[in-house]
C-alpha cells in the first residue's frame, strides 16, 4: 500500500502547483489588489503533508486494529462464504460515507453562497453608464485653500480648462463618484420627528456636485429640476433627492419645496451646528453609491450644489471617446497650469473601480467552487467504491435471489435501497451543518442570505443526483450478473 500512497502524494502536489498558478493565471483580471498574491506556500504544505500522513496512518491503522481483535468464528458466520468484513465494519463504512457527504454538502452551499453573490454583483446596475468613463481624485491641501471660497474659485478655474479638452464627451466633478462611498450625514425634515426609540436620527449620504453632474451623466431629472450656478449661495441653500429617498421619507406626499437639514458627520464624529435648512427642488433617479451591511439596494441619497460646500478633495469623471490615459495626461497638463504642485490619485475607469469592488466575491467564489467539485468528485468516488464494494460481498446472495425468481428490477432495487438510505441521512445532516456553518459567510454575502432556499435546494439535488448516479452503476451491473456464475462465486 506505500507505493499507491506515494503515488498519490506525488500526484497530489504536482496537482496542487498547476492548481495555484491556474488561479493565479484566472484573477488577475479580476481587479485584485497588487499584494494579493497566489503562490505555493511550503509551509503551508508541510502543515497539510503531516496532516495527511497521520489520517492515513490513523484511517489505516484503525481497521487494522479491529481485524487483529476479531474472532475469527464469529467473522467465519458473519461473512458466509462471501468474506464480509461483518455487520460492525458495515456499519463504520456507512457512518464514514454519510459523513464525508454530508461535509460535502458544507462545501457546496458555501461555493454556491458565494456565486450566487458574485452573479448578484455582476448583474447589478449602479444606475449609471459606466462606458469610456475615467475618474482621477484630487485633494486640496488646507495650507494653501483654507476657505471655502478657495476651493470654490479653483474648482472654477479647473472646470474651465477642462471644459476645453478635446475628445471629451462631457465632463464632472463630484465629492465621491457613484459606487465610491458618500458622506453619512443624520436627517432631520422640517415639522417632523425624526429620532427613533435610542433618541437617535436616520442617516443619509451626502453627495457634492456641481451643477452639470446629472446632464453629465445622463440623469434625468424625475421631479422639479436640477442646480443652478446660483444654487448654494446664502440664503439659496437647496438640496436634490433620490427617487428612494421619497420612498422613505415621502411615500404620500410631494417633497418639492419641503426642507430638511443635514447634521453630525457620523465618518468623522463632527456636528454642523451652523448647519441651513436646505430646500427641495428636486428628485434623481436611483444611483449606488455603498453598500451597507453588502447590500446592493440604492440607499436614500441628498446632492448639495459644490458651491454651498466645497470639499477639500473631489473627483473628476470624464467621458471620452479617446483613450483613458490620454485623458488622464490632459487633465495633469492642466492641472499643472494651475497648481503644479497638486497631485491626480486614484486614476481608475468606473468599470475598474466596480471591479476592484467585486473581486472577492470572484476569487473566492472560484476558490470555494473548486474545492466543492474535488469534494463532489471525492464522495462520488466514496460511495462508487463502496456500493461496488457491496456488490462483490453480496455476489453470492444476489444469485440465489435470482436463481430463486428476483427480477432484474429486484436486484436494482436491492443495491440502490442501501445506497439511497446513506445519501438521505448525509444530505440531511449536511444541510443541517451548513444551515451553522454559512453564518461565517454572512459578512460577505451580498444581497443573499445565509439560508437561501435556493442555494440549499439546488446543492441538495445536486449532491443528490451525483451521487445517485455514482451507487446506480454498479447496482446496474448487479442486474446483469448470471445466476449459475454468481453461486460459484467464493
Amino acid at each position: 500500500a506505500e507505493l499507491p500512497i506515494t503515488l498519490a502524494g506525488v500526484l497530489g502536489v504536482a496537482v496542487g502547483l498547476l492548481g495555484v498558478r491556474w488561479i493565479d493565471a484566472a484573477t488577475q483580471p479580476t481587479g485584485r489588489p497588487y499584494w494579493l498574491d497566489f503562490t505555493m506556500d511550503y509551509r503551508v504544505f508541510g502543515y497539510f503533508a503531516a496532516v495527511s500522513i497521520v489520517t492515513g496512518i490513523l484511517f489505516g491503522l484503525a481497521p487494522a486494529l479491529q481485524i487483529s481483535k476479531s474472532n475469527v468464528n464469529e467473522h467465519l458466520k458473519e461473512g458466509g462464504r462471501s468474506g464480509g468484513s461483518g455487520k460492525r465494519a458495515s456499519k463504520m463504512t456507512d457512518a464514514l460515507l454519510i459523513g464525508q457527504i454530508g461535509l460535502t454538502i458544507v462545501l457546496l452551499v458555501g461555493a454556491g453562497l458565494m456565486i450566487r453573490s458574485f452573479l448578484i454583483t455582476q448583474q447589478f446596475d449602479i444606475g449609471v453608464n459606466t462606458q469610456n468613463l475615467v475618474t482621477v481624485q484630487l485633494g486640496l491641501p488646507n495650507a494653501r485653500y483654507p476657505q471655502p471660497a478657495d476651493r470654490m474659485a479653483f474648482q472654477e478655474r479647473l472646470t474651465e480648462r477642462l471644459a476645453a479638452l478635446p475628445g471629451v464627451d462631457s465632463l464632472t466633478i463630484v465629492s465621491q463618484p457613484p459606487a465610491g462611498g458618500g458622506a453619512m450625514r443624520t436627517l432631520k425634515i422640517e415639522g417632523r420627528e425624526m429620532t427613533d426609540a435610542n433618541n437617535r436620527l436616520p442617516a443619509v449620504a451626502l453627495i457634492t456636485v456641481v451643477p452639470d453632474y446629472f446632464e453629465a451623466l445622463d440623469l434625468a431629472i424625475r421631479r422639479g429640476r436640477g442646480f443652478t450656478a446660483t444654487d448654494g449661495a446664502a440664503g439659496g441653500e437647496a438640496v436634490i433627492v433620490n427617487e428612494p429617498f421619497v420612498a422613505r421619507y415621502f411615500p404620500d406626499a410631494d417633497p418639492l419645496g419641503m426642507r430638511l437639514r443635514l447634521g453630525t458627520d457620523l465618518n468623522r464624529g463632527t456636528e454642523d451646528l451652523a448647519a441651513p435648512w436646505l430646500r427641495i427642488v428636486g428628485v434623481t433617479p436611483p444611483v449606488f453609491q455603498q453598500s451597507p451591511n453588502q447590500d446592493l439596494s440604492v440607499q436614500p441619497t441628498v446632492y448639495i450644489p459644490f458651491r454651498q460646500q466645497p470639499p477639500v478633495a473631489f473627483t473628476i469623471l470624464a467621458r471620452s471617446n479617446v483613450s483613458g490615459d490620454s485623458v488622464v495626461a490632459a487633465i495633469r497638463n492642466e492641472l499643472r497650469q494651475l497648481d503644479a504642485d497638486l497631485p491626480l490619485y486614484n486614476i481608475r475607469t468606473m468599470d475598474e473601480i466596480l471591479a476592484q469592488r467585486n473581486w472577492p466575491y470572484r476569487i473566492f467564489g472560484t476558490l470555494f467552487a473548486t474545492f466543492a467539485v474535488i469534494a463532489l468528485l471525492i464522495s462520488s468516488a466514496g460511495i462508487y467504491a463502496v456500493t461496488a464494494h457491496g456488490v462483490g460481498q453480496g455476489t453470492q446472495e444476489i444469485g440465489v435471489r435470482m436463481a430463486l425468481g428476483a427480477g432484474r428490477r429486484d436486484i436494482l432495487w436491492l443495491v440502490l435501497r442501501h445506497g439511497i438510505t446513506r445519501i438521505g441521512l448525509g444530505v440531511v445532516l449536511g444541510v443541517l451543518a451548513a444551515v451553522g456553518a454559512s453564518r461565517v459567510l454572512s459578512s460577505v454575502l451580498v444581497n443573499t442570505t445565509t439560508t437561501d432556499p435556493a442555494t440549499f435546494v439546488s446543492i441538495s439535488l445536486l449532491l443528490a443526483a451525483v451521487t445517485l448516479l455514482a451507487c446506480f452503476v454498479p447496482a446496474r451491473r448487479a442486474t446483469r450478473l448470471d445466476p449459475v456464475d454468481a453461486l460459484r462465486n467464493e
